[in-house]
């Protein structure tokens, strides 16, 4: 059996010409067999962008995830040290009760909670180009974030006349770096999709 270098149609051996696609043979079998390699390889070119984008596109979809997942997780971490005690992220959102007084349950540290946990939703369960969202959701919790600390200090300096200091614990820092590296993975692979399809 030969194959047409043109079209790959199947045919007998010896056709000089082919019946799909018109094109006249080449006589020797090597000269064939160059033809089919040549037609090989073009369609290889073809299918290697789609490969590579489907693969950086599986790639955001796990980094992405993992990401909002570590700044969940850091939300249990400590967030604020006030003198003797420190506050979680989760402390901060729904509040405790510190020597009889309730702290924390601020709005910021709620929607913030909301945002985290609204990212690890929309980058495992949401098909498509979802990169502008998510990227619109992580920069909203680093603005959340940002402004939760602001106030907090704000707070503690009116309530107690700046005598006591604040420091910000790990877990804001680690939720800051986790939310920037969301925006930054994003951008890049979206990017990376207008390009490719361009």
């Amino acid at each position: 059996m030969a194959y047409c270098s043109n079209c790959g149609f199947k045919m007998n051996e010896g056709t000089k010409l082919c019946p799909e696609c018109g094109k006249s043979l080449p006589s020797d079998i090597a000269t064939q067999f160059a033809g089919v390699v040549d037609k090989a390889a073009h369609l290889s070119e073809k299918a290697l962008p789609q490969a590579e984008k489907h693969l950086r596109s599986d790639n955001a979809r796990f980094i992405t995830p993992a990401l909002f997942g570590f700044a969940f997780l850091c939300l249990f971490f400590p967030f604020v040290s006030v003198a003797m005690f420190s506050l979680s992220g989760i402390n901060l959102a729904f509040g405790l009760d510190v020597f009889g007084a309730r702290v924390g349950g601020h709005w910021a540290g709620i929607l913030l909670f909301l945002v985290i946990l609204g990212g690890i939703g929309i980058s495992i369960w949401s098909k498509g180009n979802k990169y502008i969202i998510i990227v619109g959701l992580a920069a909203s919790g680093l603005l959340l974030l940002l402004g939760l600390a602001i106030g907090i200090n704000r707070y503690i300096s009116a309530q107690l006349g700046g005598f006591m200091e604040v420091s910000l614990g790990a877990g804001f820092y680690f939720i800051f770096l986790a939310l920037l590296a969301v925006v930054v993975v994003n951008i890049y692979f979206l990017k990376d999709i207008n390009t490719q399809t361009s």
